[in-house]
């Protein structure tokens, strides 16, 4: 990747252009109304895996007869067409990244980084940012929908039901009405839906893996403290709302919680049985997938040792993780 001041911005009565100063050649003659460097999002995109997380190109914000595009350091990336471009800054390790909402005249769409049309410009409005390729959009007529931005597939429209709320993952979106919620994946298959029922009593519910749901107290969002406890797909409880953050282990059905008192965590099976308990911090070197998924394997320093030691850490026994 070049260095960014390789890519110098010159400028021509009052018009702006493009020059790569190493190549010593024009990239842009200087004929745009405004040329400045588009400023990547870093937060979240280096969290995990960046080896293998796709490259962030660098772009370049142009404006051209009161309309914007981008372009990078081989020339014009998306035309100048739109009359809005915002960054879509979020989680999501595939090569969709980066992704933009663009507008023209009043409406919404989706474009990706090579300026190619990921949905119809169509949309009164758009939610974001996303942490995946479900996106919530709002059409002309007041409908909600959830499409995919991988293949422009409409994988909900509440046409015959308000929804309350709703949750959103990477490959999940789980749907709260008055009297129900539905978890559909990003294909739009319903996996699972189950009554909104007096123990739940309205509480948000989160995808976790092919077993189990998170579900948590929405009064607490405001104060960033959640309490989270764990359901089955039908619905069931299988825990109290006594942990503070739980995150599902890829390839099993078992995940790992965090207590609200103490923070320390414990492995939890399918069935909400505790399996082992009193891990301090307790991680995956390898970081997570494309799902937000741990990566085992997993390790943990007993409760009191310092975490910073790496020699201190001990493995998770393999055959906890089914």
């Amino acid at each position: 990747m070049h260095l960014v001041e390789d890519i110098e911005i010159i400028s021509d009565d009052g018009k702006f252009g493009l020059k790569n100063n190493l190549k010593g050649e024009i990239i842009l003659e200087p004929e745009y109304n405004l040329i400045e460097k588009w400023e990547h999002s870093h937060s979240y995109y280096f969290v995990s895996k960046p080896n293998e997380d796709p490259e962030i190109p660098d772009l370049y914000v142009i404006i051209k007869n009161n309309k914007i595009g981008f372009a990078d350091e081989n020339g014009i990336v998306v035309e100048p067409a739109y009359d809005n471009l915002l960054d879509e800054k979020f989680m999501y390790q595939e090569k969709l990244h980066p992704i933009f909402v663009a507008s023209k005249g009043n409406l919404y769409g989706y474009i990706d980084k090579y300026g190619k049309p990921l949905t119809d410009f169509i949309y009164k409005d758009v939610d974001f940012p996303l942490i995946g390729p479900i996106a919530h959009v709002l059409r002309q007529d007041g409908v909600d929908e959830f499409i995919s931005l991988s293949s422009n597939k409409v994988l909900y429209s509440n046409v015959n039901h308000s929804i309350r709320n709703f949750s959103v993952t990477k490959s999940h979106v789980v749907l709260m009405f008055e009297n129900r919620y539905k978890v559909i994946d990003k294909d739009g298959n319903v996996i699972t839906e189950f009554l909104n029922n007096k123990n739940l009593n309205g509480a948000g519910v989160r995808y976790l893996n092919e077993k189990l749901l998170m579900y948590f107290d929405e009064t607490d969002v405001k104060t960033n403290f959640y309490k989270i406890g764990l359901l089955d797909y039908s619905g069931n409880i299988l825990t109290d709302m006594k942990y503070s953050e739980i995150k599902p282990i890829a390839g099993t059905s078992t995940v790992l919680c965090t207590n609200t008192l103490g923070s320390l965590d414990e492995l939890v099976n399918e069935k909400g049985q505790v399996l082992k308990t009193k891990m301090n911090n307790c991680i995956s070197w390898n970081g997570v997938d494309d799902e937000d998924k741990l990566i085992p394997p997993l390790y943990y320093w007993n409760e009191g040792e310092d975490n910073s030691n790496p020699e201190t850490c001990i493995e998770v026994d393999n055959n906890l993780l089914k």
